[in-house]
């Protein structure tokens, strides 16, 4: 499950080091870091920072979260559930699971009182009065708040022959491409508090729920406690400890469960080259809300060769130029990136954003993935291509598959009815070895 890893490293983060939660509403950063490179910590865009912070499921407390729309092309806070049956086989297998609950988009935000949302079409942007509130609202409370995700209001859900699942809540916050020599900083993250529906009151979360917050919830507490410290063996002598170090056997990557007929029939390896096609695929967890679905293309590369992948390229709002002043949502996309992932470990290896590319005459970019050696980067930029380093170590590559993964976010009415992932706007891709490609041989018309 693409989530699963950040998941379960938040858990750990929380439960090894009294410094990474010396109080409980704060923020884990598993990667606010952007740029071009990665590795990101699990599957994602290397343009995209991330953080989360647990909550446990119940209808006793509502969660707010107080910010300033971030200086990015795209925010969200987003909710996500994941079930676990308490076993080594919930933890590990098809019982356990991740699944997006509810997300809260920057344009729907309403802002607060005296403040303006950049994301408008005709607000200044980026904005300088531009404050929010979103508070994450147990399902079935009745609360009152312009702006609500959902989380769970009930511990867990019974499921015949004693199959209960219990419930852990992760809260995400998403900032995408910033701008202009912008990073995300802890400080762009919203504050958050912890309210009392009985009384709406604000509560302490530290003393009165410890480091770990809710200590008093047993069904909460345990399930971390228990997540930490059992030695699961679903597939092999494997602990927890080897699942964070993810080196370790594919079958603990819920990556290879979920695309797996795509992987079957598109997997690709090749002396010379091979074309590797692209295919839609709609994932209701990972991701940004604003994606309506991704597309993949799966391939294996072997030292010295060069995957190059085309399609026509939508328009975007190019606020890394720094010329937006006032937002506009007339563009095909808000943002879009072609990302390479090392697909066994679920880490983005490195994404080529929007801003980056230069279309041809016709209107279609042309992304190049291949060795850091200059040669290859030399032909790909005297042609008018996009340049990714692929700067993987040689005993990192044997039999790895990677995955290239494009993202459109928030596609336009117009162009989500007529355009999105169709005809030529879907890439053509092959991987050649590194002599064809410096001969002008490995090219898609």
């Amino acid at each position: 499950m693409i989530k699963r890893f950040a998941l379960f490293a938040l858990l750990a983060l929380t439960a090894s080091s009294a410094s990474a939660f010396e109080e409980y509403c704060q923020w884990v950063d598993y990667d606010l870091d952007t740029g071009v490179y990665g590795p990101k910590q699990y599957w994602g865009d290397t343009n995209n920072a991330y953080a989360g912070v647990i909550v446990p499921s119940g209808p006793e407390y509502v969660f707010r979260f107080n910010g300033k729309f971030p200086n990015s092309r795209y925010m969200s806070i987003e909710s996500a559930v994941y079930l676990d049956s308490g076993s080594a086989e919930g933890l590990f297998g098809s019982a356990g699971r991740l699944q997006d609950v509810d997300d809260a988009i920057d344009r729907t935000i309403v802002p607060d009182a005296g403040s303006t949302n950049p994301f408008l079409d005709g607000a200044s942007y980026p904005g300088s009065n531009d404050y929010y509130t979103v508070d994450a609202v147990p399902d079935g409370v009745d609360w009152e708040s312009p702006n609500q995700i959902t989380i769970p209001a009930d511990y867990s859900t019974d499921y015949p022959d004693d199959y209960g699942l219990r419930k852990v809540v992760l809260i995400s916050f998403r900032a995408i491409s910033p701008n202009m020599d912008v990073q995300i900083t802890p400080a762009d993250l919203p504050t958050i508090q912890a309210i009392r529906v009985s009384d709406q009151s604000v509560v302490d979360c530290d003393p009165n729920f410890g480091p770990l917050g809710f200590a008093s919830i047993p069904a909460f507490w345990d399930l971390v406690v228990e997540t930490l410290n059992q030695n699961a063996v679903p597939d092999g002598d494997i602990d927890l400890a080897a699942f964070f170090d993810v080196s370790g056997p594919a079958e603990f990557i819920d990556n290879l469960r979920v695309i797996r007929g795509l992987l079957e029939a598109q997997y690709t390896t090749f002396e010379k080259w091979w074309p590797f096609r692209f295919n839609l695929v709609n994932i209701p967890f990972e991701g940004s809300a604003g994606v309506k679905g991704y597309l993949y293309g799966l391939t294996q590369m072997t030292p010295g060769n060069v995957a190059v992948i085309r399609f026509k390229a939508p328009s975007f709002l190019n606020t890394y130029s720094g010329e937006v002043e006032t937002f506009t949502s007339r563009t095909d996309v808000r943002f879009w990136s072609m990302c390479v992932t090392d697909f066994i470990r679920g880490q983005a290896l490195a994404c080529m954003p929007d801003h980056m590319t230069q279309p041809d005459r016709n209107g279609y970019v042309t992304v190049v993935y291949g060795p850091d050696n200059g040669k290859v980067q030399d032909m790909a930029t005297s042609l008018g291509y996009a340049f990714m380093a692929d700067d993987r170590a040689p005993e990192q590559w044997e039999d790895k598959a990677l995955s290239f993964i494009y993202r459109q976010l928030l596609p336009s009415p117009w162009f989500e009815r007529f355009k999105l992932n169709r005809r030529s706007y879907v890439p053509k891709a092959r991987v050649c070895s590194e002599s064809y490609f410096l001969r002008g041989w490995c090219r898609i018309y």
